[in-house]
């Protein structure tokens, strides 16, 4: 079987290019801005605390910028679910401990219109929201692939998509 992962977090299975070229540029210009600004307030006698501060407003949106593209190169870090023929791994918030549990361990799954609820042996509950996918296609495709892997393993099964 093939590993699913299903990503969980905003924009995803979104990809808007001017978007991203906005971006980029924004992060080029804070870069030049960041460095004209320190060569100036090193190099000039003119030392006021009005750039400092417009500096460090910068820096603070360069930080940003610097923090998406971290998280772009490190998407584990974000809310997934995972899928494999072994169990169930997934992620609920950013940076929030990861969950993990074996398909042997589980009771029933609940599917629902933007969520999935896996309840266990010990009967204890993992609800995992979907409604931060944006795209239908990408919702309709993970969910089918869901319930075809939760056939083959043979446990029960509510669809109650409305």
């Amino acid at each position: 079987m093939q590993e699913l992962h299903i990503r969980l977090f905003e924009g995803a299975y979104t990809s808007d290019l001017k978007m991203e070229q906005r971006t980029t540029w924004l992060a080029t210009i804070l870069v030049l801005l960041q460095l004209g600004l320190l060569v100036f307030l090193s190099i000039g006698d003119g030392f006021a605390y009005g750039f400092l501060g417009v500096y460090l407003l910068h820096m603070l949106g360069f930080f940003y910028l610097i923090g998406r593209v971290w998280l772009n190169r490190h998407p584990e870090y974000k809310r997934h679910l995972t899928i494999t023929s072994q169990g169930v791994i997934y992620r609920t918030g950013f940076l929030q401990k990861e969950h993990q549990f074996d398909w042997e361990e589980v009771d029933e799954v609940f599917l629902e219109l933007f969520n999935v609820k896996f309840v266990l042996k010990n009967e204890e509950q993992h609800c995992v929201l979907l409604h931060m996918m944006h795209n239908e296609t990408a919702l309709r495709q993970a969910k089918q692939e869901l319930k075809s892997v939760v056939m083959q393993k043979a446990i029960p099964l509510t669809d109650s998509q409305i």
